[in-house]
């Protein structure tokens, strides 16, 4: 840069220097003033600092981006993918429920094969774990077996709030209250099963030879069909006293979606199951357990 010294200088008098001028920005910072504010407090140790998030959860990458939880039908899929390998046993396990049906599914004697589309986020966890299953044994050849299970009836655990457990609770409140509010209505009529025939089921359909299956396929499941009343009628026959309600909540909508019965005809034929507990074995045997 060329700069001339001195007031009104002659150009004998002139000097010439070049000069090297750098252009000084300022500093600029991408901070709104609270947030400089909290960050200069912290800096000096002054209350109402901000402290920095700890222990944060660090966030996972799949092919399609970050994931922030899992959900069953992740979970099956990180199931199936380690049976690739054949060291790890000739097959799997994977539950399924009734629960993926839906509405347009026939109610009575629900076949194996048919309409489904769940409404309940539940259930079309349940439908999409079979389609994985399914994937992998035609992909990889992983011998997944399955089974759709009713509603689950057991003197060992509580009930937790599903929309079958009614069948479970009604016990426990006939025995501590004698009289039980059922959250579905009186005609609602679901499948059931008692927890000792869903587990010799679960330990046969393994036991079964491969050759016998229908590959990659959730077998339906039955062992009984009931609803509140008939319940209630036959814990009657054992305890005379007891009472029954009905004050149907949101579960409602949920068991109407679902058939009230199921057909196993293809577990008969291809495994020979068969139930051992029905409505009054049932009964009888959950009293005797709980009044222990």
């Amino acid at each position: 840069m060329l700069r001339m010294v001195g007031p009104r200088a002659p150009s004998w008098h002139l000097r010439v220097r070049v000069e090297e001028q750098t252009e000084t920005k300022p500093q600029q910072t991408h901070k709104k003033p609270e947030q400089r504010a909290r960050a200069e407090r912290r800096a000096a140790g002054r209350p109402g600092a901000q402290q920095p998030r700890r222990n944060k959860r660090k966030r996972t990458t799949g092919t399609k981006g970050p994931t922030k939880s899992k959900g069953p039908a992740q979970g099956t899929t990180k199931a199936t993918q380690k049976t690739r390998s054949p060291q790890r046993g000739p097959s799997r396990q994977r539950p399924s429920s009734i629960a993926v049906f839906g509405p347009d599914t026939p109610k009575e004697n629900t076949p194996q094969q048919c309409i489904m589309a769940p409404s309940s986020v539940y259930g079309m966890s349940k439908l999409a774990g079979e389609g994985w299953c399914q994937y992998y044994h035609l992909k990889y050849g992983v011998d997944v077996r399955s089974l759709r299970y009713p509603g689950l009836i057991s003197w060992k655990t509580q009930p937790g709030g599903g929309t079958t457990d009614y069948a479970v609770d009604i016990f426990h409140k006939a025995i501590e209250d004698g009289a039980y509010e059922s959250f579905l209505s009186p005609e609602t009529t679901l499948p059931m099963m008692y927890m000792e025939d869903a587990i010799r089921a679960t330990l046969s359909i393994m036991e079964s030879e491969s050759s016998t299956l229908k590959k990659g396929m959730a077998y339906n499941v039955s062992a009984m069909s009931f609803n509140p009343q008939e319940l209630a009628h036959a814990i009657r026959k054992q305890r005379p006293e007891f009472q029954i309600s009905y004050a149907p909540d949101f579960r409602q909508s949920i068991a109407d979606s679902w058939p009230d019965s199921v057909s196993d005809i293809e577990a008969q034929k291809d495994w020979q199951w068969k139930p051992q507990f029905y409505l009054e074995d049932m009964v009888k045997d959950m009293l005797l357990h709980l009044n222990r």
